[in-house]
């Protein structure tokens, strides 16, 4: 995945432009990746749970389909990767081994 469709995957979403249909895991996690390679932990968090909630109204989802303690997870998950990672920035090659090293882990704790 290039830079440019990174950009424009954080886009629609911030954007709440994405069908549910076309945002699974793997966007999810690039997602927040992204997040977590520009803010510190706090606000990467609450821009995935404003997003996320308004992802989920915009596409008639029930609120409740939001999960807190799993979007919390995730994000400590992508900041745990960056910290071991060569890069704290997010070039395109970071996102394939994060989503290599995320395949690894239990949906949940």
């Amino acid at each position: 995945m290039t830079e440019a469709e990174i950009r424009t995957l954080v886009h629609q979403f911030e954007a709440a432009t994405l069908s549910m249909t076309h945002f699974h895991h793997r966007e999810h996690l690039i997602v927040a990746l992204w997040y977590a390679s520009s803010y510190e932990p706090r606000e990467a968090l609450s821009q995935m749970r404003t997003g996320l909630q308004r992802l989920l109204a915009t596409n008639g989802k029930p609120a409740s389909a939001y999960r807190e303690d799993l979007t919390a997870l995730w994000m400590q998950r992508a900041y745990d990767f960056l910290a071991t990672s060569e890069h704290s920035t997010l070039p395109t090659e970071s996102v394939t081994q994060w989503l290599l090293r995320a395949a690894s882990y239990p949906l949940s704790s």
